[in-house]
């Protein structure tokens, strides 16, 4: 539950962590959701990737919500970004995207 002492970004970076760990038994550390936020951002605009993601793909899109399958530290991730709040909100189980994985 979101506690009105949080930020947006405080909110989903955690909420990413506990399904990186949930989903993907994968520690998502603070500056990797920093990283995985700028390179969809940037993308999503046109610019060049920062270092750490290897591979972006984006697969779904639906409203200002996109869905990208990411690798970060060689491990595949799907991730939703909302553009309006220009955060990755979620991670989705691999299962749900496997016909886009590697």
């Amino acid at each position: 539950m979101k506690r009105k002492n949080q930020s947006p970004r405080e909110y989903s970076l955690q909420h990413c962590k506990d399904r990186a760990r949930e989903r993907y038994a994968f520690e998502l550390l603070d500056n990797d959701y920093d990283v995985l936020c700028n390179s969809v951002r940037e993308e999503l605009v046109g610019d060049c990737f920062i270092g750490g993601i290897s591979r972006l793909k984006k697969v779904n899109q639906e409203g200002s919500q996109y869905t990208f399958i990411v690798v970060l530290r060689g491990r595949e991730l799907v991730v939703v970004f909302d553009a309006g709040r220009s955060l990755v909100t979620t991670l989705l189980p691999p299962e749900q995207f496997s016909e886009h994985l590697s």
